[in-house]
């Protein structure tokens, strides 16, 4: 059960009970014990009513909660190369990926954005920088122009199209209402076809970036079986498991892929032995 420090449905003098402090210290702060008392039962009233309205969800404490961790690597096949290692893979001795999408894809974990934030996506050197992102339903992304040339965003995402022009530096914020978690938002540039980057918008906190290191943590999640899912857009990779999160526990993985986790339409055919002719 959630920690509420709160007395719900308690009267005025059983809420303020355990709040009896040192009269010393009250006339030393020359402030009335009843005022602070008043203010501690509005407090708790105002909250009471929030949760009671699903404004706003208790916190769960350490206890309560689990986590996933670990770290992302490819497994590199020399009899299927991997084009675009040399730019997502520090080390191939180690494999350690970057850029990649780790999270839960769970629809019972949808949960309000109660702080937005906004983020900023440049365009420098006819690229998106960075070309992935994720973010929250609600979040806004800014988008700013380094190029001496002009630019665009536009996207054709069913829940977040738009099409803006962004001169020299110049910006534009966009804000993102819906999202589909691990079905990302493609951009691209209507004066530069090569330019891609992609924004994954979850309903729910446990989702990360991978940065060199190809590490990732999702803290705080309610204990319970969930489907992990890793995405590397730019170079077409996709994995998933099933993981049970205990609370007070931290789950630990490593996310091995390979080319055998490409895309299909990007996965190359294995050559048939010929068979010679009778």
């Amino acid at each position: 059960m959630p920690v509420l420090h709160c007395c719900v449905g308690a009267d005025y003098n059983s809420c303020t009970a355990p709040l009896h402090p040192n009269p010393r210290q009250l006339m030393y702060l020359r402030i009335p014990y009843q005022i602070l008392a008043a203010l501690s039962f509005v407090l708790c009233c105002e909250v009471a009513c929030e949760i009671a309205c699903g404004q706003q969800k208790p916190a769960l404490v350490i206890s309560e909660v689990g986590s996933i961790e670990g770290t992302v690597v490819y497994r590199a096949d020399k009899a299927r190369p991997w084009r675009f290692s040399r730019y997502y893979v520090k080390s191939a001795k180690s494999g350690l990926l970057a850029e990649t999408i780790v999270g839960i894809h769970d629809r019972k974990l949808s949960l309000p954005n109660t702080k937005p934030q906004t983020v900023t996506m440049d365009q420098v050197n006819f690229q998106f920088t960075p070309e992935t992102l994720a973010i929250r339903v609600g979040d806004s992304v800014r988008f700013t122009n380094s190029d001496k040339e002009v630019h665009s965003v536009r996207t054709s995402d069913t829940l977040n199209r738009f099409n803006i022009t962004v001169p020299k530096g110049k910006e534009y914020v966009q804000r993102f209402p819906r999202g589909a978690s691990f079905r990302p938002v493609v951009l691209g540039c209507a004066f530069h076809g090569a330019m891609r980057a992609w924004i994954y918008v979850f309903d729910h906190p446990y989702y990360a970036l991978t940065k060199s290191d190809g590490k990732f943590e999702l803290p705080g999640i309610p204990p319970g079986k969930y489907t992990l899912r890793m995405a590397h857009p730019a170079g077409k990779l996709k994995w998933e498991k099933e993981v049970t999160v205990v609370a007070g526990e931290a789950t630990e993985l490593t996310i091995e892929v390979s080319p055998d986790d490409l895309e299909s339409n990007e996965k190359r055919p294995s050559r048939k032995p010929t068979t010679p002719n009778p």
